[in-house]
């Protein structure tokens, strides 16, 4: 986040790596997209509001599954919402998920040592909300969001 504090506000003003401009989002802005989605025209698969992961995901890269509605279920059927999540997987000491995760951090801390992210997998339907705590020295994709 470049030295910058921690948010939780929406939107979070903390630009950290992104251009000027744009802004890392917090907790409350990725659920904000979340929630937008449950109800959204093509983003929910299998009509449970809560199946909006392939309307985040890339139609590209995912390791293939065989759950209903999961990402790497058919993946030519995802990317509805145009937000095209790469399965980037992350790092936490070693280089783990590729093809089978995509991970963004939040600017919203959970105590001193940890943040919440924003996680799709392969073999879901569901984006992983609620958040995660993970240790902020994993590494993991980050979202810019324009101001």
């Amino acid at each position: 986040m470049n030295s910058t504090s921690a948010s939780s506000s929406n939107p979070s003003g903390v630009q950290g790596i992104c251009p000027t401009g744009w802004h890392l989002p917090s907790e409350a802005e990725w659920n904000i997209l979340s929630n937008y989605l449950h109800t959204a025209e093509g983003a929910v698969c299998g009509g449970f509001n809560d199946n909006v992961a392939k309307a985040l995901a890339s139609t590209t890269g995912w390791v293939s599954s065989t759950e209903p509605c999961a990402v790497g279920n058919e993946p030519w059927d995802n990317n509805a919402s145009g937000f095209s999540a790469m399965p980037s997987g992350y790092y936490n000491g070693i280089y783990s998920a590729f093809a089978s995760s995509s991970c963004f951090w939040s600017t919203t801390e959970v105590g001193n040592t940890n943040a919440f992210q924003f996680g799709i997998l392969h073999n879901s339907a569901q984006v992983n909300v609620p958040f995660s705590g993970y240790g902020k020295n994993n590494a993991m994709s980050v979202r810019c969001v324009l101001n």
